[in-house]
């Protein structure tokens, strides 16, 4: 290829762009729509409740996305917090909280109505809810996600270890699972009450839940006290909360209702679990792969991305 020519001037190029083309082309005219997933839902407004250094939407929100939902096995969205408001907000089955730091009526009324209810799971981030619009409030927190809170005033870094491994959420995780950072913010908060999976590992030498799940009224509360939660044990919520799993690896999986597609750095074997008997057409192949199949099998080389139609 002669960079000095044009990117595209290249022959070998053109085999490779050009049925990524008629793919596009294609697409078009196919029906697209959510699968009930994973959402992560941010509050834009956020940097008004914080001191501005953005630590947790460094960990909560950026790395989340990299290192967790992406790997998991389970389409995931992004939203703001007033999407929630739209008649046309797609329903997922967990529903994730990074920095919902301020909770007033109209917020707590509006989850109330969106998410807090057919099962979900909702996970909450680390210091959600501790404003109740003019003060730092346990109150708030815990009318926001059902926990009493132990706290302690300082910004410190924070790591949580699963600790318990009897839970469907973490029954398949391996023994050591910890996650956290270095980076500091506070005040921390440490969950009482429901079923402790994971204890915090932090300043003064706590022994305190850091990962917790509590049954609520028509849904489940989930409170971690770090940030960021690795794609394993997104994969354990996500299925508790009965979304479709489509792949078991760490490998980055992107799905609607016409469209599953696989990128791995990994060579090998892969599978992706469908949620019903589908027919398959491998879209840059150009070739159908068969009808009435509840699982895709193929060869990787990676890195490589495969992206398949089903119908």
């Amino acid at each position: 290829m002669d960079l000095h020519e044009d990117w595209f001037a290249t022959d070998s190029l053109h085999a490779i762009i050009e049925p990524q083309v008629r793919v596009i082309e294609q697409s078009v005219n196919w029906p697209h729509a959510d699968v009930p997933g994973i959402a992560m839902v941010l509050d834009d407004s956020c940097i008004l409740e914080t001191d501005g250094r953005g630590n947790v939407l460094q960990e909560a929100v950026m790395w989340e996305t990299k290192t967790g939902l992406a790997r998991c096995g389970v389409p995931y969205r992004i939203y703001l917090l007033q999407d929630l408001e739209h008649a046309n907000m797609p329903e997922h089955r967990v529903y994730y909280f990074p920095n919902l730091y301020r909770l007033d009526d109209r917020r707590l009324d509006l989850l109330r109505r969106k998410v807090m209810r057919d099962g979900t799971v909702i996970v909450w981030g680390p210091g959600s809810g501790i404003s109740d619009g003019s003060k730092i409030s346990m109150q708030s927190a815990t009318k926001l996600t059902g926990f009493d809170f132990d706290v302690l005033n300082i910004n410190y870094a924070r790591r949580v270890i699963v600790t318990n491994f009897d839970h469907p959420i973490t029954r398949d995780l391996p023994a050591d699972t910890i996650f956290g950072s270095s980076l500091a913010y506070g005040p921390i908060l440490f969950p009482r009450g429901g079923t402790s999976l994971g204890m915090a590992w932090t300043k003064q030498g706590r022994v305190q839940s850091g990962l917790s799940v509590k049954p609520m009224d028509g849904w489940t509360s989930l409170f971690t006290t770090a940030a960021s939660l690795p794609g394993n044990l997104w994969r354990g919520i996500a299925r508790f909360a009965g979304a479709h799993v489509y792949c078991e690896e760490n490998d980055i999986v992107l799905a609607d209702s016409s469209i599953v597609a696989l990128h791995t750095v990994k060579s090998g074997k892969k599978q992706i679990r469908l949620p019903r008997a589908m027919t398959v057409h491998d879209v840059i192949a150009g070739r159908k792969m068969g009808s009435e199949m509840s699982m895709i099998e193929f060869e990787c080389i990676g890195p490589e991305t495969r992206v398949f139609r089903i119908e």
